[in-house]
């Protein structure tokens, strides 16, 4: 998770010194009940970017603030600003293929993965060019990915040409 903030310059909102650290802190996951410093509160960072690693739970809210210190001393916390932590869905299982009854359509079919704590949008559906075997193209007639339905219902349906 990347947070970024936008570096002061000494003019009077900071009475016209120079920044000596940022102290950015976050509340771990605990809606606001406890405040930790990531960096710049033991040691000066000018740094405006922080990057957390670990202790990160998808789909868990964290809160982040920051405030910088000139030699005045410390200045106010910002606003606090929230951010929601995913990751990508996890990998698409080999779909299955089959050819429907009906009409000889190729039936493709394949079971949703793992969201990771986020709802899934749009899948992109590739299918093997059957002339070159070497490229792959996407059927946005049939097999928009980003249907609703088959979003939903997680299968396509390709009529033989």
């Amino acid at each position: 998770m990347e947070v970024k903030w936008i570096a002061l310059s000494a003019h009077a909102d900071i009475r016209g010194s120079p920044v000596t650290s940022y102290d950015l802190q976050w509340d771990k996951g605990t809606s606001g009940l406890q405040w930790e410093s990531l960096v710049g509160a033991n040691a000066d960072s000018l740094a405006i970017v922080y990057i957390a690693q670990s202790n990160i739970i998808p789909g868990k809210t964290y809160q982040f603030k920051v405030r910088a210190q000139n030699k005045w001393g410390w200045g106010l916390y910002s606003v606090i600003k929230s951010i929601k932590a995913s990751t990508w869905p996890k990998i698409v299982s080999k779909p299955v293929t089959s050819i429907e009854d009906a009409n000889g359509n190729v039936l493709i079919d394949w079971v949703a993965p793992d969201a990771r704590s986020s709802t899934i949008s749009k899948y992109k559906i590739e299918i093997r060019d059957g002339i070159t075997a070497a490229s792959w193209l996407q059927n946005l007639q049939y097999c928009d990915g980003t249907n609703t339905s088959i979003v939903s219902a997680t299968a396509c349906s390709v009529p033989m040409s």
